[in-house]
């Protein structure tokens, strides 16, 4: 599968772990924007064009300060343009759920990074029910329904592969029956 993809990556007897990584060219893709607006605010070929047809046209200094202020302005707004691209991107890279079902200590873990902040839900194994995919118009996400009724979320929605192969995975590991 590819490396996108939602995956189990650990499969034993007292053990189970599946991952949905970050989709990383997503965030390449994002992050590259920015440099590219950083790049050209670097080079700045806009405002060295204005700073240059202000120093070849007779006008008073006035004229030219007029231009290489046009320059810096424009570069400024090039780095204010560049700034969200790379944080957004940057968010994105750091963006990851790995999802832990452990027998030794009776807990299902998800453990969500978001924009590299963690969030860790934990609940006991015996709470879970089922395990099912909701297919919606944005996608495919895997939920595990508990005993009291509510689903919570194993990961998000999305298109990549995988979540049919860890569906029948926890149900495996927990003992039950695949629908």
């Amino acid at each position: 599968m590819p490396s996108w993809s939602v995956q189990v990556v650990e499969q034993s007897p007292s053990r189970l772990v599946i991952v949905e990584p970050s989709p990383y060219w997503i965030a390449g893709v994002v992050a590259g924007i920015g440099l590219l607006l950083l790049g050209i605010a670097i080079l700045n070929p806009g405002g060295f064009l204005v700073s240059q047809m202000a120093a070849r046209l007779p006008m008073p200094e006035s004229g030219r300060q007029i231009g290489n202020l046009a320059a810096r302005v424009m570069r400024g707004v090039l780095v204010l343009a560049a700034t969200p691209f790379l944080m957004l991107g940057w968010g994105i890279w750091k963006s990851d759920i790995q999802t832990t079902f452990d027998r030794s200590s009776g807990l299902l873990t998800v453990d969500r990074r978001t924009f590299g902040v963690r969030r860790k839900v934990e609940i006991p194994l015996a709470e879970l029910d089922r395990t099912t995919v909701e297919a919606g118009r944005a996608g495919r996400r895997l939920v595990v329904r508990l005993k009291s009724g509510p689903a919570v979320r194993l990961t998000g929605y999305s298109n990549r592969r995988g979540h049919y192969e860890a569906a029948p995975a926890i149900d495996n590991f927990l003992g039950r029956k695949s629908p």
